[in-house]
């Protein structure tokens, strides 16, 4: 069975209120980009974290259109 990651329960955006640091293929850890008060969302950017992994396969073969409302949003994700 494969394990859901702590991000997988995150909302995406394009400006995230979190970053991701891959320790091996397998592992990482997630830090706070900016201060996250009680009641605020804590996001991550599912694009990234997607096209960080090593050794990806398959990249940009699935696409979503991004709503997160960010100033800079991208519009898509290519995961």
């Amino acid at each position: 069975a494969e394990m859901l990651g702590f991000d997988s329960f995150m909302d995406h955006s394009c400006s995230p209120s979190t970053e991701q640091e891959y320790i091996t293929k397998h592992e990482y850890v997630v830090r706070a980009k900016k201060v996250i008060l009680p009641g605020d969302k804590i996001t991550c950017d599912y694009g990234f974290l997607e096209n960080s992994v090593a050794e990806q396969k398959n990249l940009g073969t699935s696409s979503f259109v991004c709503n997160c409302g960010e100033r800079n949003c991208r519009g898509a994700l290519v995961c």
